[in-house]
């Protein structure tokens, strides 16, 4: 079986690179007596043009190779500083209103490991089928979706979920979802959105087992509830887009599958003690209302976007379930020089948990619990120590700032880029430096 998996992947990618090598397309498709071939360099893609019928092959080729420049990290042991070489190939199918989307990813891991299933990658990307009648796009299949107007930091854009594998480079995971686009006015479009269910993202660790390691001592059993892959746990939202000449803007409303663990905890006795005799891991509700806008003002670009998350701790008064969210990121980006070669983009990006918790380290002294014979109140002291710890919740306020430098050269064959962001965290347990020893 793994054999018949490789020679797959070998003669699908051969076959590529034959279509992007050849030079007589007219022998290849003479079928289809192409008048128009028109290549892209950004994107290695050849079009084959026909009256109301379009057949376009792409590629995007890309090599990673991340040298760490902290001694102690000076190696490849993680996904992240692998050196990659990462291919992304598909076709497209334009004919009158409808279009067809076929992407595939194959990447090679140039890891230690000699299993070449972990040196090869090869899973589908975008693939799905649109239809464009009348004021509609109508889109079904594997999808990508970009919500927000902000540069690759955008609060709104809920939808995907991530491989997390990639760090701050983290890339979107293709979901099974129906779109529709309406515009009835020039400067008025609506959107739907509907997933018939959610899909999780794809962690560099094991939450299970980390939380398993953390009350092992106890004989705790950590389960985790699965996803349910039925109508209950679908995931639907919708947008509103105004365009002007200046400004767009537009509202966006999410009611989604939180993308985080909530644990809910049973207790037993233990000798003087409560623990938790079992911690079933599940993933709650949680509604997104965001806003955005983008404006041109001379040559600056800019842009604002916010999104506030509520999750099922509507009135926060639930330890068990972690608090609000309130993301934000604005910015601006221009361009300068010959040919506009320079550009420079800077963006101001934070967010805000209201009424977070700042004094667990002050009511339990040494992050651990008093000899107490009320079982709520153990339950109490291990919602505090762990619930925003799984939401990814280590501080109240955060603010950061993302600068990106770069300059063209060669008629863009030659790019030299420079990111750097700098991050503050405010509003924490000033008490201590982790959440819990315990825990």
């Amino acid at each position: 079986m793994c054999k018949k998996k490789l020679s797959f992947i070998i003669i699908f990618f051969c076959l590529f690179l034959y279509l992007f090598s050849v030079e007589n397309y007219d022998d290849l498709f003479s079928d289809l007596s192409s008048d128009v071939i028109e290549e892209s360099s950004s994107e290695n893609s050849l079009i084959y043009d026909l009256p109301q019928f379009k057949l376009s092959f792409s590629g995007e080729h890309s090599l990673d190779f991340h040298v760490p420049l902290i001694e102690e990290h000076f190696n490849w042991d993680t996904y992240y500083k692998t050196p990659k070489f990462k291919n992304l190939l598909g076709f497209e199918i334009n004919y009158k209103i409808l279009k067809v989307v076929s992407l595939w990813q194959l990447d090679i891991i140039m890891n230690s490991s000699g299993d070449w299933q972990e040196v090869l990658e090869f899973a589908p990307d975008e693939n799905y089928i649109s239809l464009s009648p009348w004021k509609f796009n109508i889109k079904a299949g594997f999808q990508k979706f970009s919500w927000g107007t902000a540069d690759g930091i955008n609060p709104t854009d809920n939808i995907n979920p991530y491989d997390l594998r990639g760090g701050f480079d983290s890339e979107k995971i293709p979901a099974l979802s129906l779109d529709v686009e309406f515009y009835p006015l020039d400067w008025f479009a609506i959107e739907a959105v509907y997933l018939p269910f959610p899909l999780s993202n794809r962690l560099t660790i094991n939450v299970v087992e980390e939380v398993d390691d953390k009350f092992g001592k106890f004989g705790t059993d950590v389960k985790e509830k699965k996803l349910d892959y039925d109508p209950k746990s679908f995931i639907l939202g919708g947008k509103a887009g105004f365009f002007f000449r200046y400004v767009d803007f537009s509202f966006s409303y999410l009611y989604d599958i939180d993308s985080a663990y909530t644990p809910d905890f049973s207790l037993k006795k233990y000798g003087a003690f409560y623990v938790p005799e079992e911690i079933e891991l599940a993933y709650k509700r949680v509604h997104y209302f965001g806003a955005d806008f983008k404006a041109l003002a001379g040559i600056f670009g800019i842009w604002g976007e916010i999104c506030y998350s509520l999750t099922e701790d509507y009135i926060l008064d639930k330890y068990g379930i972690r608090n609000h969210l309130l993301r934000w990121c604005t910015g601006f980006d221009f361009n300068y020089g010959p040919d506009d070669d320079f550009y420079f983009n800077c963006q101001y990006t934070g967010d805000f948990i209201p009424d977070f918790d700042t004094e667990f380290y002050k009511d339990y002294e040494d992050g651990n619990p008093e000899l107490n014979e009320d079982k709520s109140y153990y339950l109490v002291f291990y919602q505090r120590s762990i619930v925003n710890q799984l939401g990814g919740s280590y501080q109240g306020l955060t603010q950061g700032i993302v600068l990106n430098v770069s300059w063209s050269f060669l008629d863009d064959l030659l790019k030299y880029e420079i990111k750097t962001a700098y991050f503050l965290p405010l509003i924490y347990d000033y008490n201590h430096e982790k959440r819990c020893s315990t825990c």
